[in-house]
């Protein structure tokens, strides 16, 4: 038979391999916690990055699609200016055009049949 503090050891050596199995069953497992989250977080922040990258890519195409459209709505402003004056021309070089048309008519006239209905 085993003496008070042999038995007393004997306990105290099983009483910590059992702790010291439970302490590596815990640290195990707050390896793979760490593991876990540390993959998460490289997860989290090649989103954030593609999320960053997407918004900085959509601003820049929603700069670029405003800027076209002010760009298109300004050409078209200046556009129609432009062809305002032209229509404008357009209608004096044809009243010129009458004008001239409605003299040599009355050039005609007076050189060819000796007769003119000039107006005052």
């Amino acid at each position: 038979e085993l003496s008070a503090s042999a038995v007393v050891a004997s306990r105290t050596v099983a009483t910590v391999q059992y702790l010291q199995k439970v302490l590596r069953t815990r640290v195990h497992m707050l390896g793979v916690y760490r593991s876990a989250s540390q993959t998460a977080q490289l997860r989290q922040e090649g989103l954030a990055r593609a999320s960053q990258a997407a918004s900085v890519a959509d601003v820049v195409d929603e700069v670029r699609t405003a800027s076209a459209r002010a760009l298109l709505l300004d050409m078209d402003r200046t556009w129609w200016a432009v062809r305002g004056q032209f229509d404008s021309y357009l209608d004096a070089a044809s009243q010129q055009a009458d004008a001239y048309n409605e003299a040599l008519d009355e050039f005609d006239m007076y050189t060819q049949q000796c007769r003119a209905g000039f107006s005052e």
